[in-house]
């Protein structure tokens, strides 16, 4: 259990320092200015913490009794899995997955994003990941699962914190227009 924590630490930390605009501007520089090879060497770090958060969430495997009980909670679970992945795809249909992953020898769209998904939540990705992950959980309640979903549901109420410093510094009024009255990431709650 400590090394999925540790794990979880590391991801955030890393994650989050990659995201700042001061280290991408030191790596960019690194790169003779290409942006799209430090995207792809930010998405590959955390791909393998990834990595190694799954497979350590998979060895804690023992089921959560009241959770496990019940059809109900697990048929819950996969209308939640369902619905996060409507929004993730929702979410990827606008953008440019090529750019975003580093793929492409160009960065990507530099534009505030207002349309789709975006006209609901400030953070729709978040929103998407934040129910596909309680949804395996309703599913497979293992303690594992239940460590990583918290953790998750952290990184992403950090992360938006995070993200919403940086969007009001790149887009200022037009960010302040766009999320007035809209919620950060869970619809009509948060």
């Amino acid at each position: 259990m400590p090394i999925l924590v540790i794990l979880w630490l590391i991801f955030g930390v890393s994650h989050s320092l990659l995201a700042s605009t001061k280290v991408r501007t030191f790596f960019e520089k690194l790169s003779n200015n290409k942006p799209y090879l430090f995207r792809l060497i930010y998405n590959v770090i955390a791909l393998i913490i990834l990595f190694l958060i799954v497979e350590k969430t998979m060895e804690l495997n023992e089921l959560i009794p009241f959770f496990s009980d019940y059809f109900i909670i697990k048929l819950m679970g996969i209308a939640l899995i369902l619905s996060g992945i409507y929004v993730l795809f929702g979410v990827a249909k606008q953008m440019d997955l090529l750019a975003f992953f580093g793929f492409k020898n160009e960065e990507i769209n530099g534009d505030l994003m207002t349309d789709g998904w975006y006209k609901i939540v400030r953070h729709p990705l978040y929103f998407g990941l934040f129910l596909l992950f309680l949804g395996i959980f309703c599913v497979l309640p293992t303690i594992g699962i239940a460590i990583s979903v918290v953790f998750s549901k952290l990184y992403i109420l950090i992360g938006i914190e995070f993200e919403e410093r940086k969007l009001k510094r790149v887009f200022g009024q037009n960010y302040a227009a766009f999320s007035k009255g809209k919620k950060k990431f869970i619809p009509f709650i948060y």
